[in-house]
């Protein structure tokens, strides 16, 4: 068998997985990124989770392909749900929306540990993402935006601190992308100023005048390379 190659986004993400630890891998679809880990050796063992059957189905078919059943235990689970605490110490939740991923968190209180390293990969609502993290005390390390094709994400590198904090509206937007100097954390800004500038461009045109107020100044605040303070 031929190696494994991850597109971009999941190769950031494996990127930030802790050499050493035991892996969960939610959303695995077919399990690219669990081969990927233990062929490489950046980790002893992976749960490979999966809400649907049909995911699961390709997932089992790689592995045995792989010849990794020793290493990556299979199952169908709803999040976080068919996890124990005590049997990984990194989580991988990639693929799916913000809102999603953070309802997958919330549904699993036990993530609330410092000693858990979160590798989150939201595909939309990154924003709303941001600001449950920090209302429920988790502490965003790192972010490294990626493009795939026409479309630009970021991966989150997430640990939980118990200082609750208020996200602000540029914090929510941009995070920490702004540390990112590569060419995709420019793309990344320069998408969120669009999308910023699409919205007050409408309250403008809807009769809300201090609203759009709001997000110009937002926009002038992307595009000027303000810091992101939470």
């Amino acid at each position: 068998m031929s190696s494994i190659i991850l597109d971009k986004r999941l190769q950031t993400a494996g990127d930030m997985v802790r050499p050493g630890k035991r892996v969960v891998d939610i959303g695995t679809d077919h399990a690219y990124l669990p081969i990927y880990l233990i062929e490489n050796k950046i980790c002893p063992s992976v749960i490979a989770c999966d809400i649907a059957e049909g995911p699961l189905g390709s997932a089992v078919h790689n592995i045995d392909a792989y010849q990794m059943t020793d290493y990556i235990a299979v199952r169908q689970s709803d999040g976080l749900q068919s996890v124990k605490e005590t049997e990984a110490e990194d989580i991988v939740i990639a693929g799916m929306g913000g809102e999603l991923i953070a309802s997958i968190l919330h549904a699993a209180p036990w993530t609330k540990n410092p000693s858990y390293h979160l590798i989150l990969q939201p595909m939309s609502m990154a924003d709303y993402l941001r600001k449950f993290l920090l209302s429920q005390g988790f502490s965003i390390e790192k972010e490294k935006a990626v493009t795939v094709g026409k479309h630009v994400y970021t991966v989150l590198s997430v640990y939980y601190s118990g200082e609750q904090k208020d996200c602000g509206l540029f914090y929510s937007v941009v995070g920490e992308i702004r540390k990112d100097k590569s060419e995709d954390g420019a793309a990344y800004l320069k998408k969120c100023a669009g999308r910023i500038l699409k919205i007050a461009n409408g309250l403008k045109q809807g009769g809300k005048p201090e609203e759009a107020k709001i997000y110009y100044e937002l926009y002038h605040d992307i595009t000027e390379g303000k810091d992101a303070a939470v």
